[in-house]
Formats: C-alpha cells, structure tokens, sequence
C-alpha cells in the first residue's frame, strides 16, 4: 500500500512537469520502496539477511 501511495503522490508531482518520464520515474521509485519495504519484511520474520554480498545468508542461533 506504501509503495502505491509514494507512485500515485510521485506521478501527481512529476507528471505534469515531466510527461512520461515523470511517470516512469515514479514507478521506479515506488518498486524501489516496495524492494526495501519486502527486504525488512524478510528480515524481520525470518531474520534472513537478504543483502549480504550478495547471496542470502541465515543467521541461525545455538539452542542451548
């Protein structure tokens, strides 16, 4: 729902200035929100580090 909101609130500023462009930009920042958003998801629920290197990695704790 974020991200809908950063592309609709980015499309109704960039759009009137810079056409197509303004629009496409605003959808690339709106995927870039929602990437980020799901990454802290991830790791919050899973404690999954989905950037570390590049490769995921699991953190696992020793049950003791």
């Amino acid at each position: 729902m974020t991200a809908v909101l950063f592309n609709v609130g980015l499309s109704l500023l960039l759009i009137p200035h810079y056409g197509i462009e303004g629009a496409a930009a605003a959808t690339a920042v709106a995927m870039a929100v929602r990437s980020v958003m799901q990454c802290m998801a991830v790791r919050r629920s899973l404690n999954l580090s989905v950037i570390a290197l590049g490769l995921p990695s699991l953190r696992l704790s020793a049950a003791g």
